[in-house]
């Protein structure tokens, strides 16, 4: 664990040339310290919560990407504060024209009160402890023949369990699957539109950019795709007769059954051969361009989600495998995970799985509730003892490399600006004034500073 922070100016000093020449405490230290200060000032040009984390976790990641071409500064709190000017102007031109910076920032002086200058000095080495730990990989290669790439969590902990994955992960900021269907309910999604292929290279060509990041895992691509068991009736009864998705649909099927079979014709052995024909389509493209723009990193798949939809496809997990690295699969609806569904997944794709979304409510945070797949439980203690089983039941599985908490940290109830399924629920491990739940991450530290004896123990 790394010191406290002095910010005497030649200790400022000293950490900063420290951070500069590869010291992972020193960037822990400056990422520690300044996250909070630099969120309050990032609010002086927009109301966008995410959109600050988001500006701060790409400039972290670029400073110790350019940490060798950086020199000395007389102020590091003002060099931090013109990046991530400097930063949210840049991410701003890429957003919709009524999503632009609420200031003239051509004024830079900002004034913090004395409370906000001194949030870094709440951040104690007692509250960092509890930060760390939070996300954790299991052992490199851990019970399996895979090349082994999961390793010990980054030192920087608070940032391995931030707002859309920080560096650890990209998404593409819409579905790939550009033309999902929704007809009276009946959503699924398509890929055979001509503009698909170019969409695909236009979204994920930026990720070259990342391709010397040592830092960085890998990418998945989308979240909670539509996927279907029934995909194949939807897209013969749904699309329209001109539609790419009902021509290649319809093509398949009469290749299969002949031109006369119709929708009674269907059955189960149809949808699921079909289910992994659709769902080929989408992640042979995706993961190609992936490997062509950043050869360097895994990929992860597109999150699977619906417990009885892909999640329980033999024919989906195979296509996934031949073109994944590791699974990515969002976990709700259980208490624990079970122990022959996962065994299933690898059985069936030949790969391990990493849980990229998981978490309970606490009913003591004083929030409503009353959003989001997770359960609700009484205590942030009853939050800290569901990560422990969680997780040691993913640790007996020995084909899960990885989880990650759903958020870092709780949104503003009252910002009425933020995602409605995310708004008013205690899904972080800090609320939204960054006040840690030490109740609940003291026990995901006592399990993450275990792992690796616990993985002993499991295997024996």
């Amino acid at each position: 664990m790394a010191a406290e922070y002095d910010d005497t100016p030649n200790k400022e000093a000293a950490s900063w040339r420290s951070f500069v020449e590869g010291n992972e405490d020193a960037f822990e230290q400056l990422f520690t310290r300044y996250y909070p200060i630099l969120f309050q000032y990032g609010h002086k040009f927009s109301p966008d919560a995410d959109f600050i984390k988001d500006a701060i976790q790409e400039l972290f990641a670029e400073l110790w990407q350019r940490r060798t071409f950086l020199s000395h500064t007389p102020s590091v709190r003002n060099y931090l504060y013109k990046s991530l000017r400097r930063k949210m102007l840049r991410l701003a031109g890429n957003r919709p024209k009524n999503d632009e910076l609420t200031e003239q920032v051509s004024e830079f002086t900002v004034t913090l009160s004395p409370e906000q200058l001194l949030l870094d000095d709440e951040f104690s080495a007692q509250q960092r402890a509890s930060f760390c730990g939070l996300t954790a990989s299991t052992e490199p290669g851990h019970g399996g023949t895979w090349t082994p790439f999961a390793s010990r969590p980054t030192r920087w902990c608070t940032r391995s369990s931030s707002a859309r994955w920080a560096v650890t992960s990209r998404t593409t900021s819409k579905s790939l699957a550009a033309s999902t269907k929704w007809r009276a309910g009946k959503a699924t999604a398509t890929t055979w539109p001509p503009e698909f292929d170019a969409y695909v290279e236009q979204a994920i060509a930026p990720i070259a950019y990342y391709t010397a990041d040592k830092h960085l895992l890998g990418y998945f691509t989308d979240n909670e795709l539509p996927w279907k068991n029934d995909a194949l009736d939807r897209h013969l009864q749904y699309l329209g007769k001109e539609e790419p998705g009902y021509l290649a649909a319809r093509k398949w099927f009469d290749t299969r059954k002949g031109k006369a079979a119709g929708l009674a014709d269907i059955t189960p052995e149809d949808q699921l051969a079909f289910s992994g024909y659709y769902f080929e389509t989408y992640i042979q493209k995706v993961a190609a361009a992936v490997r062509k723009y950043d050869p360097n990193h895994l990929y992860l798949g597109c999150r699977f989600n619906q417990e009885t939809e892909e999640l329980n496809n033999p024919e989906m997990f195979r296509v996934a495998g031949k073109y994944a690295d590791v699974i990515s699969i969002n976990h709700y609806r259980k208490w624990e995970p079970v122990q022959s569904i996962m065994a299933n997944w690898t059985a069936w794709s030949g790969k391990p799985f990493i849980i990229t979304e998981w978490y309970t409510k606490g009913e003591d945070s004083g929030l409503p509730n009353r959003t989001g797949a997770g359960w609700n439980v009484s205590t942030q203690q009853d939050r800290g003892y569901f990560y422990q089983n969680f997780t040691i039941e993913l640790l007996k599985s020995k084909a899960c490399v990885g989880w990650h908490w759903f958020t870092y940290q709780d949104n503003d109830p009252l910002n009425m600006k933020t995602d409605p399924s995310n708004r008013d629920s205690n899904k972080g491990v800090v609320n939204s004034n960054f006040t840690p739940y030490t109740p609940m991450l003291n026990s995901a530290k006592l399990l993450n500073d275990h792992t690796y004896e616990l993985i002993q123990y499991l295997d024996k």
